[in-house]
């Protein structure tokens, strides 16, 4: 008989996750076209691999339709800006007209056309564009903003399938709590906080990217390995996991990671098993590796024969074919660069916003930046019972991850550049949220985390109602950011607010602020009930390292 405990957290996270969804959508159709990051790269290859049935290699030309849009309408920066959300906003009719026209019109020619820049997307594994393809073919006449709104959609309903997956398996544990039903009702809450507590999550999913598909696969991987390890699992049902990790090597080399994680823990639990299960078990593992190789393997083989490096990252690639990694370090390391990269990581992982990298000013993000790690490590700390060979998949995956992170980061000092953030983490939420279930079971323990936790929550809502506020003055035009610098002017935001029949108006010339404003109060309001009831459940327990009570 389910407990009333986990039933209560059960409706919570189903309210957090719905609101996580909706809210996500709304971010979906406030964005105006190619300010998700590197989008413009990203509908690229879905356009090639869609219209002309080919997979772009390194020094193909970017989409021309992404180039003539950067012409005519504002973007980003980076995607290679004329024109900016404020010069828009105090254009003429006429002018604001083909800006419209740009976004809304329908299709003329939807045939592939190659641009004059080079795709860098062409680095990433094909399956994610392959698997968008279609969807792009059957809206190839619809307008630009539309199109990219469905790709968006649809890859931002992958990324919540991966948040899913890994709310189904902390559900699973409510069966063990028999003797204090509360730590496992609190486990089923923490996949469903991580994009609250962590609001990046938005603009690093809600966008065409990827990392989406990467955070489905690690959510069946996760799945998938809980099977194996629960009981007398057989080598198909290894292979078949291992199948599953080769399909996320071949969305993106970000799940190296997990993949050297997943590996490492079936391998421990093979070793510390009965001797009389051992050989099945290691057996077991070399079908999950051979299974990833198969899968996977041709395209690494095929990066590192073309490029010479193992993944063919372009950084990696040019710095090879420069000066090297050690010369390059030796010209541009520093202490302020390696402090630079612990900073970036933070902050990257919180709050870095959108392609244009305008963000609510530090004060407002910091609180975050501090609570994020220190409730990470006292849940580390405060891990109440003898762990499982499983639960090393959580903070193994996170020390692997970060580690590449800080050694790629190190190649773009090399290269003259900064480090690597850290919004990447995201796509492997449906492995690491044992971390944050961990330090929400301490909070019932502990009163100084219980209230960290609870202003922590609480304040990431509130964050998030205000950076979204913030982000719809920025793309309306009618604010911008301070001196040059990237935070953005809230006292302009304020008085953007201020006149919402010119922002409603500015806002439709790129995106559909109507669907937005419902969908993301929708998803507000659903995140903030989910939030209420998880709250209610942080009432105080036994204290750490005592045995709950009968």
């Amino acid at each position: 008989m389910t407990s009333p405990a986990v039933t209560r957290a059960r409706l919570a996270a189903a309210a957090l996750l719905l609101g996580v969804y909706l809210f996500g959508l709304g971010r979906v159709a406030m964005l105006p076209p190619f300010e998700g990051y590197d989008e413009t790269g990203h509908y690229s290859y879905v356009a090639q691999v869609a219209a002309a049935g080919t997979v772009p290699a390194r020094g193909d030309p970017m989409s021309a339709e992404t180039e003539d849009y950067a012409r005519r309408a504002p973007v980003p920066a980076a995607a290679g800006r004329r024109l900016s959300y404020a010069d828009v906003a105090t254009a003429g009719p006429e002018a604001r007209a083909a800006v419209r026209d740009a976004a809304a019109a329908p299709t003329a020619d939807p045939r592939w056309r190659g641009g004059a820049g080079a795709n860098w997307e062409a680095q990433h594994p094909p399956l994610f564009y392959a698997l968008l393809a279609p969807a792009f073919r059957w809206a190839d006449a619809w307008s630009l903003r539309g199109r990219l709104a469905l790709l968006r959609g649809l890859s931002y309903t992958l990324a919540c399938g991966g948040l899913l997956c890994a709310a189904w398996a902390a559900s699973g544990l409510g069966r063990a709590g028999r003797r204090d039903p509360q730590p496992a009702a609190l486990a089923v809450l923490a996949p469903a906080l991580w994009p609250i507590l962590l609001p990046e999550w938005f603009p690093e999913m809600a966008r065409l990217g990827n990392d989406a598909l990467v955070c489905l696969l690690a959510g069946l991987t996760g799945l998938g390995l809980r099977l194996l390890l629960a009981g007398r699992a057989g080598l198909l049902a290894h292979a078949g996991v291992g199948a599953v990790v080769g399909v996320g090597l071949l969305t993106k080399a970000t799940v190296l990671p997990l993949a050297a994680a997943a590996g490492l823990v079936l391998a421990g639990a093979a070793l510390l098993a009965p001797r009389a299960e051992r050989g099945r078990r290691l057996g077991g593992v070399a079908c999950f590796a051979l299974a990833a190789v198969a899968v996977a393997g041709w395209w690494y083989l095929g990066q590192f024969l073309r490029t010479g490096d193992p993944i063919g990252a372009n950084d990696g690639v040019n710095l090879a074919r420069g000066e090297g990694l050690w010369r390059g370090l030796q010209h541009h390391l520093s202490v302020a660069a390696l402090l630079r990269i612990a900073y970036d990581f933070d902050l990257s992982l919180v709050w870095n916003g959108t392609w244009s990298f305008a963000v609510p000013p530090l004060a407002s993000i910091a609180p975050m930046m501090v609570a994020a790690p220190a409730i990470a490590v006292a849940g580390m700390a405060l891990r109440p019972r003898p762990g499982r060979a499983l639960d090393a998949l959580a903070p193994l995956t996170l020390a692997l991850f970060t580690a590449a992170l800080v050694y790629y980061s190190l190649v773009l000092i090399a290269g003259g550049g900064l480090g690597q953030p850290a919004w990447y983490l995201h796509g492997f939420a449906p492995v690491l949220w044992p971390l944050l279930a961990w330090a929400v079971e301490g909070a019932r323990r502990s009163s100084p985390l219980r209230v960290l936790l609870a202003a922590d929550l609480v304040y990431a809502l509130l964050f998030l109602a205000f950076a979204t506020a913030c982000d719809a003055a920025v793309y309306a035009g009618c604010a911008g950011t301070r001196g040059g610098d990237r935070y953005i002017d809230v006292a302009a935001a304020a008085l953007c607010w201020a006149e919402p029949v010119r922002l409603y108006a500015d806002l439709s010339l790129l995106a559909w602020p109507d669907a937005a404003a419902w969908l993301l109060g929708a998803g507000f309001a659903s995140a903030a009930l989910g939030a209420g009831l998880g709250l209610s459940l942080l009432r105080r327990g036994p204290a750490v390292g005592e045995d709950p009570e009968p």
